[in-house]
């Protein structure tokens, strides 16, 4: 089978006037979960703070969360106000980019004066808005490649590693790439990756 060119892959293995749907809020009521922090928690954090995701602890719930600031009662305020949580490292000074997840800075003000407040739970049944999901989706998917040889990374130190993937033989006319996604069956280990293609000549040189 001759090979035309390749995918590769290197995987580094390593308050507010408003609430958080925009929406008016009496000048005493209080910031809390179900009403202004859930809806954020959901949007920017919840992706990668699961059970099995690559972020350290699950946010999904109220409970979880105290628990966690229980355990780290300044870590939460000081990561989103210093940008840190959730990450976002493109600069927007000169494009925007599809898929923005950080936090406005009312966004942030939200989270750290129900951080300052207390932490309030307050009632399920006022649950804010949920809001839009911007994550970036393929509009289709028209092929599928897989890595031919499963691989178990070192996970101290951290590794980076290049996967090359055969394209398809039969595949012999010009083909234009749109848009593309990786999916790690090791969300836990995977942090960053890269995708570009190789000619034939330069197969060797991964």
């Amino acid at each position: 089978m001759k090979i035309r060119a390749v995918v590769v892959l290197g995987f580094a293995l390593a308050a507010s006037a408003c609430d958080s749907s925009g929406g008016e809020r009496g000048p005493s009521e209080p910031l809390t979960y179900y009403q202004d922090v859930k809806p954020l928690i959901d949007a920017k954090c919840v992706k990668c703070h699961v059970d099995g995701g690559i972020a350290p602890m699950d946010l999904r719930t109220y409970e979880a969360i105290r628990e966690y600031l229980g355990r780290e009662p300044e870590l939460m305020g000081e990561l989103v106000s210093t940008h840190e949580m959730p990450p976002w490292p493109p600069n927007n000074d000169c494009a925007t980019y599809v898929g923005d997840r950080s936090l406005t800075q009312a966004q942030i003000d939200t989270i750290v004066g129900w951080l300052d407040g207390g932490a309030l739970e307050g009632d399920p049944a006022r649950e804010g808005e949920a809001l839009a999901d911007n994550a970036g989706r393929l509009s289709r998917e028209d092929l599928t490649l897989s890595m031919p040889v499963a691989f178990t990374p070192t996970l101290e130190p951290d590794e980076y590693r290049c996967f090359l993937l055969p394209w398809p033989a039969e595949y012999t006319t010009t083909r234009y790439v749109t848009g593309f996604r990786a999916d790690p069956a090791a969300r836990q280990v995977v942090h960053h990756i890269l995708a570009y293609t190789a000619a034939p000549d330069r197969v060797t040189e991964f």
